[in-house]
């Protein structure tokens, strides 16, 4: 129980502490949007990432967190356990009898002010806010685990169903639609083998997998008369493993599901998720060049009109993302 407390504790005050750098970031950037590149934007949000998931402790007498995390530490690492047991009986005297004993005999014995300074003298305020505090934030990681384990158990639910979904998808095999995956594998310099498979139940295109890379596209646009949008879809979801996004979008992920109580990290999470596909996006342009700008955008278009007809915000999500390539 302890090392959970500690454990809570650990992410709390790196929540809190990251959430405040989110804030600020957003500030930044409403400040300087036109002024900081889409790539720098993307990787301040990667910093925060870092700092939700990799716990990292500074030392400050004037946070409250750390005096928390002190007195927690500290009372749990007194060196003599018969003081340990004393608080333990005092407290229940207390709470059962209203009174607390100063003097115990052998096993349960609170030292008095004249005795070895190395015993500590606990009035009866101090052990009641011990006691309370100790409980709360027992209760407190206790709920966090809880969730934790719960949405863990939720997304590795999902992740399962996926996979039976698509066990027997078909592999794209046509000759002219695998010469254009190879030609954007060149574009991007990629060698490695990356399968693209045919899916009904997609309205968006989408790459998963880290260690196996997939690439998954809707039926509808694997046809002869989309082979210029094929290309800028294939190109798209290449640069998404180029950039190393599909380990991005684990870590923020990670980071929601051990920050699951804090809303300013979802959101957060959300902004990154903007800014990595704004960047993908950019580096599409830089590839195709200005002069297929507008045909790249009229695919994002089509495909946000494909993907709205069910969801309206991600419409929106489009529609950012087309402000912001506006803006390059």
């Amino acid at each position: 129980m302890d090392i959970l407390i500690r454990s809570f504790l650990c992410f709390f005050r790196d929540s809190i502490t990251a959430s405040i750098a989110g804030l600020l970031i957003i500030l930044i950037l409403k400040l300087f949007d036109k002024h900081i590149s889409v790539r720098l934007q993307h990787a301040l949000w990667i910093i925060v990432v870092i700092r939700l998931i990799i716990p990292v402790e500074f030392q400050s007498n004037l946070s409250l967190l750390n005096l928390l995390h002190e007195n927690h530490q500290n009372s749990s690492n007194i060196e003599n356990k018969s003081t340990i047991k004393s608080m333990t009986y005092a407290a229940s005297d207390f709470l059962r009898e209203g009174k607390i004993q100063y003097s115990y005999t052998s096993k349960n014995q609170i030292s008095k002010v004249n005795q070895s300074p190395s015993k500590i003298v606990y009035s009866r305020e101090n052990i009641i806010k011990e006691y309370i505090t100790s409980r709360i934030l027992g209760i407190a990681s206790f709920i966090w685990i809880v969730g934790v384990f719960s949405i863990a158990a939720f997304l590795s639910a999902v992740r399962l169903q996926f996979k039976r979904k698509i066990l027997n998808l078909e592999e794209v095999r046509d000759l002219e639609s695998i010469k254009l995956l190879n030609e954007c594998k060149n574009k991007v310099n990629i060698t490695r083998d990356i399968p693209v498979y045919i899916c009904d139940n997609f309205k968006s295109p989408c790459t998963l997998g880290i260690i196996k890379p997939k690439v998954y596209i809707p039926k509808c646009v694997c046809t002869k008369n989309n082979l210029k949008q094929l290309y800028y879809i294939f190109l798209h979801e290449l640069i998404h493993y180029k950039r190393m996004d599909l380990v991005y979008n684990f870590l923020a992920v990670l980071a929601v599901i051990l920050h699951w109580f804090n809303p300013i990290v979802w959101f957060c999470m959300k902004r990154m998720k903007l800014q990595r596909e704004c960047a993908c996006d950019t580096y599409v342009l830089e590839i195709i060049g200005e002069e297929k700008a507008e045909d790249y955008g009229m695919t994002l278009i089509n495909f946000s009109k494909l993907v709205s007809s069910n969801k309206v915000p991600r419409l929106a999500v489009f529609l950012k993302r087309k402000i912001k390539l506006k803006g390059e």
